[in-house]
């Protein structure tokens, strides 16, 4: 393996500044004395470490199963089976990577919108600083956040009512600061203004326009967010990854039973609350009433709420059905602990 490959901290995946993230894997000797099988494989996994490190661990998974039952013996009888294996590993790696190459195909990318002319971000950028406070510190001296307030169409893009997202600057200097803000107003009205692909993500747009905020809230970063860890490790971390993230976890089409409404609101406190109502013609003759929770998410962060709407709805709405068929519930109270 060549030196100037670094470690990643997930097995097999190494990086290249010119080829960027490979799977690279060697097979136990048996399998080269099969002429019908590769001794090795070497598979492109894109340049985003996110989606890289995504289907590295999905390999891992798929491999461990693979070599368990692929011994000497096995190969011999049945190299066959193994290639179609391998082929369905490496089609799966390819329908990804497919789908993460369009992703920034309507909405420039990150690097791309800091190269358009930034006049129009920056009209509005003093606008708005007359009118409220758009960067501020906890303490003098200290990191500067930009105070997002959102306009209803930045709102109907997200698919959630709040009212304000403060994001770290990772600076303390008030010209980088404001270089940022710049460039955050330019991205706003990219979100504001440039309608989410008609593709086979539509249903999932509000996931979507959410990961697409934060890689542009990353990029305003001197860090570029590498030094952020903003969302949770369970969660996508790119939207480049979102696409085979969602399909992994079995999240990609929402087929709910019970609930027949669920919201995201944030409250005073600045942390989100999941409102859902639920379909009384899916109950028990006797449970046929208007039924509503509160489900407290506990982040004050408007990409980790709706994530977590769009990972969590269907595991809710399976622990609900499930309650209120049941005949008797008289020992199980429900309550939002049951979704933690």
């Amino acid at each position: 393996m060549s030196q100037r490959q670094s470690k990643t901290g997930v097995p097999h995946l190494v990086y290249q500044a010119k080829t960027g993230f490979q799977y690279y894997l060697t097979f136990p000797k048996h399998f080269a004395a099969n002429p019908k099988l590769p001794a090795q494989i070497r598979w492109a996994l894109s340049h985003d470490e996110a989606l890289a490190r995504d289907l590295a661990k999905y390999l891992n998974a798929s491999f461990e199963q693979f070599l368990a039952k692929a011994t000497e013996h096995y190969v011999e009888l049945f190299s066959d089976r193994l290639l179609v294996d391998l082929q369905r590993f490496h089609l799966a790696v390819a329908e990804a990577l497919k789908f993460a190459d369009r992703v920034w195909k309507v909405r420039p990318s990150p690097m791309k919108l800091a190269n358009q002319d930034l006049s129009v971000a920056d009209a509005r950028m003093m606008k708005e600083s007359a009118e409220r406070v758009v960067l501020y510190s906890h303490e003098p001296g200290g990191e500067i956040f930009f105070a997002l307030t959102p306009t209803p169409a930045l709102v109907k893009a997200l698919g959630v009512g709040f009212v304000r997202f403060d994001w770290p600057l990772g600076t303390c200097n008030h010209n980088v600061a404001s270089d940022a803000a710049r460039y955050i107003y330019a991205a706003l009205d990219v979100l504001e203004t440039v309608p989410p692909s008609p593709g086979r993500y539509s249903k999932e747009s509000p996931a979507f326009a959410a990961m697409t905020l934060y890689e542009y809230l990353c990029h305003a970063r001197p860090d570029q967010g590498r030094n952020l860890m903003h969302i949770p490790p369970a969660l996508p971390q790119s939207r480049q990854a979102l696409h085979f993230h969602l399909q992994q976890a079995n999240a990609m089409h929402l087929k709910l039973r019970i609930i027949d409404r669920a919201l995201l609101v944030q409250e005073g406190s600045g942390l989100y609350v999941m409102l859902i109502e639920l379909d009384p013609l899916c109950m028990k003759a006797h449970l046929r009433e208007k039924k509503s929770f509160r489900v407290e998410l506990l982040t004050s962060s408007i990409i980790i709420a709706v994530l977590m709407l769009t990972y969590t709805l269907q595991k809710v709405d399976k622990v609900l059905l499930r309650y209120f068929q049941e005949d008797d519930h008289g020992f199980y109270p429900i309550s939002t602990d049951t979704f933690e």
